[in-house]
């Protein structure tokens, strides 16, 4: 007689990752789901800015999110650096994972500025505009409180709570698990580690090439993290073959500029208005078919309306220094003629010097861009601003 054999008892499998995958895993999920709901949020209110006209979004959605992404993509298989270190838990690993984090936090606060300059602008976060706002933490602030709101703030807070504190707490659970994870010195082969990270740098370069649904600025379309890198590579520069007006400038000279008066009449008020981010065509006296600034319409008869203006670079002080005080401002967002004091006699000086009382007013919050130094070195006596004004029955300017 043959005697039968006892069947072995099946064990549960039990998923035995390693402390740098469960490391890995836990510090980059929050940042792609940050990055994921950022970026679904903008297709889902400006659809029609980022991709162009006659792209269905149930086509175009779903490919401009994976070509968003892939910048986090990157960041993940860069990250599998930590998954090549054997000795886990000595001093080079622990070493890496600090810098893991830290480089997940600057992936984190880049994506989530990127995001608030998008709702606030329509345009992208580029690298001499990131460097100008973390030189100046008071207008990165300002821009980010009037643009994102509580719950948003809120869910970004925990997010990087949760970017922070997961990849230790899941290293700790690893440890204290009853089958813990593959200990100190791995007994397998590196190579699919090597090749998960190598893999980060084909990986970021498809996000630089053309996006693979039609759109209007592949800036706005492009990973955040990979948009700066293209910015910081290659900045803007004027084209003197098509900016004439650039190529010819010539020096300002500003202690030789000066005015007269050829009458002898009176002084009339002089008021300048200038409107932030608005066209001409859509106001009342460039479109009489509109009726969006009817007292400026009123003002017509007795003004000087200028018939041809254009924005030199897009920026508000910038675009203050060329109309007041006649210098054509360097391409770059840092404001070097306040710095430089290059300014010289602008405007409101030259006026005073005519008799002229100047006085600036603005309901924009005054701190941003360093207004309250700019309008005195520009030569205004009198600076009004949003805290001066009344504000009863009005909205909150952002």
């Amino acid at each position: 007689m043959f005697g039968t054999v006892p069947q072995r008892e099946k064990l549960p499998r039990i998923f035995r990752g390693t402390e740098s995958q469960l490391f890995v895993v836990a510090l980059c999920a929050p940042l792609l789901l940050l990055d994921l709901c950022g970026f679904v949020s903008k297709l889902a209110q400006r659809y029609e800015v980022i991709a162009r006209d006659g792209v269905s979004p149930w086509i175009g959605g779903p490919g401009l999110t994976a070509y968003a992404m892939l910048g986090d993509l990157a960041f993940l298989l860069f990250c599998c650096m930590l998954l090549c270190v054997r000795q886990q838990g000595g001093t080079l690993w622990l070493g890496i994972a600090g810098f893991l984090q830290i480089c997940a936090f600057h992936v984190g606060l880049v994506n989530t500025a990127s995001y608030a300059y998008f709702l606030q602008t329509l345009d992208a976060l580029d690298a001499p505009l990131l460097k100008h706002m973390l030189l100046q933490p008071s207008d990165l602030g300002l821009v980010m409180a009037g643009e994102v709101t509580l719950w948003q703030w809120l869910f970004l807070v925990l997010v990087f709570l949760v970017a922070i504190v997961a990849p230790w707490a899941a290293r700790a659970w690893a440890r204290r698990r009853p089958i813990p994870p593959y200990p100190g010195r791995e007994r397998r082969s590196r190579k699919v580690s090597w090749m998960l990270f190598g893999a980060f740098v084909p990986v970021a370069l498809l996000g630089f090439v053309r996006s693979p649904v039609p759109v209007k600025d592949v800036a706005l379309a492009r990973a955040p993290l990979l948009q700066l890198v293209v910015t910081a590579i290659s900045p803007y520069e004027v084209d003197p073959n098509l900016d004439q007006v650039v190529a010819e400038a010539r020096v300002f000279e500003p202690g030789l500029l000066t005015i007269e008066r050829e009458s002898t009449a009176p002084l009339r008020n002089v008021v300048m208005i200038v409107l932030e981010s608005t066209r001409a065509r859509s106001t009342t006296p460039y479109n009489p078919t509109l009726h969006t600034t009817p007292f400026l319409e009123s003002l017509v008869p007795q003004s000087l309306i200028i018939d041809k203006a254009y924005a030199v670079i897009p920026s508000t002080a910038k675009a203050l220094t060329a109309i007041f005080c006649s210098i054509i401002p360097a391409a770059s967002i840092v404001p070097a003629a306040l710095n430089e004091d290059l300014l010289g006699r602008c405007l409101p000086q030259l006026l005073h010097e005519q008799g002229y009382q100047t006085m600036y007013m603005q309901s924009a919050n005054p701190r941003f861009e360093g207004r309250q130094s700019a309008i005195p070195a520009m030569g205004f006596e009198t600076f009004i601003k949003d805290d001066d004004m009344p504000h009863e029955g009005l909205q909150q300017a952002n």
